[in-house]
């Protein structure tokens, strides 16, 4: 769920993790303002902040895998291409979206199949 606080994605309960802004802000306060850091710990906090950025690049890449294997689920509307195609709930890149998009796909699937019946019936009824 997404926290409104925050605005990222954690645990109702879960502290909100620590924003890029209010890093950056840490940073400057401690620097400029206060004057209390040494080199050291201006060099650890930039590390800090750029491993902070490193891991958002990451969720980032990750939920466009997610957004790609959506589309590709969509794409899959036949049998074939749903037994070649789709991924497993254990795939890093499965989420609810993902399974919504399979659920119409497969409910897609069922009505032109129940049409392509019906079709039928009506062209043998008619002979």
């Amino acid at each position: 769920m997404i926290c409104k606080k925050c605005e990222n994605t954690h645990s109702e309960g879960e502290s909100c993790p620590p924003g890029l802004k209010d890093i950056m802000m840490d940073l400057i306060q401690d620097t400029i303002c206060n004057n209390m850091m040494n080199e050291d710990e201006l060099r650890d906090r930039v590390l800090e902040l750029e491993d902070f950025i490193e891991t958002l690049n990451k969720e980032i890449e990750t939920l466009n895998l997610k957004l790609a294997a959506c589309g590709v689920a969509a794409m899959c509307n036949t049998e074939e291409s749903v037994a070649t195609q789709r991924i497993n709930k254990d795939n890093p890149f499965w989420s609810a979206s993902y399974g919504d998009v399979c659920g119409a796909v497969d409910r897609e699937m069922a009505y032109r199949d129940t049409l392509n019946k019906i079709e039928n019936l009506c062209k043998h009824s008619l002979k």
